[in-house]
């Protein structure tokens, strides 16, 4: 059987082309490389991918040598796996790609298609900061900015793989068809470690890779005021390496994730392979696209004192969630299943004409 060859480049958004490189090499049909052009971040996984320099000046050495390894790169491959956007100056890379005619699957992530005034429309804690300026992916994020970001791959006739958040936000003038995606983690490497069903003193987790747009101002004030009443115990992770702060969410007891985007990430996911409970907050046109057995409890900044207050006072109902947790995370968010879903749009690609 000949293997399908897939380059995975330039982005490790949320340690996506690492554990798709990773899964999709166990298989018999497939061989991927994974390429990264982006400054390595300490909580991403690097299993499976190689990073290289970025190149920064047009004409420089390091421009042309790059050019000369993507030319190498795209004649290996049968299809190109990109994430979120280009990475040279001029969209160098994009504009090469482009003569090779390869089948291309872009996979977007939320601020590189995101589209503030929709997501305005039912999110108000979005709003808020996204208008008062202190949300750190404003300048990423705007109609205009969406709508150039497709054109791109669209010109290079890109099939789309996205969360099914980001649905609204995909221009369907662009796009003949689409592929809706889960995050993924490789289940096996998290261990479940349920919260202690006799426990009095929860221990809770909040990972915070950005202030504003986490909600952690406001988290950390509920915390706050809980824990000096002596009613859990926290602890606000920034900045810290993956293996740590995995380390951490498998020893809490509740897991805080994000309070303003209205989405779950793959933080929520890993929490919940470790059989966590999990609380964030999802917006109401989110909220009826997911399954009736999801086991995140959801709830706004205003709702979040009272929903944390009740997993506070109830040990049962956090082991209770926390197996729940687990369950969906193995049927839902395991790289098997998630990379068998996308391997078949890389084979429905390839076959078309």
């Amino acid at each position: 059987m000949k293997k399908i060859k897939v380059l995975h480049l330039p982005y490790n958004v949320s340690s996506a082309a690492s554990i798709t490189v990773s899964e999709l090499n166990k298989r018999d049909d497939v061989i991927a490389r994974g390429c990264i052009f982006s400054d390595k971040h300490i909580y991403t996984s690097e299993e499976g991918i190689t990073y290289y320099p970025i190149p920064k000046k047009v004409f420089s050495f390091r421009f042309f040598s790059t050019l000369f390894f993507l030319v190498r790169n795209f004649f290996w491959a049968d299809i190109i796996h990109w994430y979120w956007g280009p990475f040279m100056p001029r969209t160098a890379d994009l504009r090469l790609l482009r003569l090779f005619r390869k089948k291309v699957i872009v996979q977007w992530h939320g601020s590189d298609i995101r589209i503030p005034d929709i997501v305005m429309e039912d999110n108000p804690y979005y709003r808020k900061v996204y208008e008062n300026k202190s949300y750190e992916y404003s300048h990423l994020e705007s109609r205009m900015q969406s709508r150039s970001r497709q054109e791109l791959f669209s010109k290079l006739k890109a099939v789309p793989v996205v969360y099914q958040e980001l649905v609204p936000f995909i221009q369907k003038d662009l796009f003949e068809k689409y592929f809706v995606i889960r995050h993924r983690i490789d289940i096996s490497k998290f261990k479940p470690a349920y919260p202690d069903p006799f426990k009095t003193i929860p221990h809770v987790i909040h990972v915070s890779s950005r202030h504003y747009t986490k909600g952690t101002d406001q988290v950390i004030e509920i915390l706050e005021k809980l824990s000096q009443n002596k009613f859990c115990t926290y602890k606000i992770i920034t900045n810290e390496t993956r293996e740590s702060v995995l380390k951490q969410v498998s020893e809490c007891d509740i897991f805080l994730d994000q309070f303003i985007i209205g989405e779950y990430g793959l933080a929520s996911v890993e929490a919940m392979a470790f059989g966590k409970p999990v609380i964030s907050y999802i917006r109401p046109q989110n909220i009826q696209t997911l399954p009736s057995n999801f086991p995140m409890i959801i709830a706004s900044l205003d709702e979040l004192r009272e929903a944390l207050t009740d997993l506070v006072e109830n040990p049962q109902k956090r082991t209770e969630l926390g197996q729940k947790s687990r369950d969906y995370a193995e049927k839902n968010h395991d790289s098997a299943v998630v990379v068998n879903q996308l391997t078949e749009v890389y084979k429905k690609n390839l076959n078309k004409s």
